[in-house]
């Protein structure tokens, strides 16, 4: 199993506690204008009627511009694909995460 770790939390959110995210099951991240970043999963499916979608959770950050939440996305992924063989991965990204929410 790989875990990554999200270091940059918001005091505010559950005291600043560092999100976990198991990412045998994540697929990818995906930045969503100014609001934050989808985590999309292999297991937790949904059909809209409009087709099926796997998406597993949300990330929300503060203070953020599309620009940022790009770069967050980007500063995630590179810490995965540099540390392939790593059982934890700790990010501490540029922003800070507001909230993250897990399900549909």
């Amino acid at each position: 199993m790989k875990y990554l770790k999200l270091t940059n939390v918001d005091p505010a959110y559950k005291e600043g506690g560092d999100i976990v995210l198991n990412l045998d099951n994540i697929e990818y991240f995906e930045a969503v204008s100014t609001f934050g970043i989808r985590v999309y999963s292999t297991t937790t499916e949904y059909n809209s009627g409009a087709g099926d979608y796997t998406n597993a959770g949300f990330i929300s950050v503060s203070g953020a511009d599309a620009a940022g939440v790009l770069n967050m996305v980007k500063e995630i992924n590179d810490a995965i694909t540099g540390v392939p063989g790593g059982p934890v991965i700790p990010v501490h990204t540029t922003l800070q995460i507001s909230s993250f929410s897990f399900g549909i």
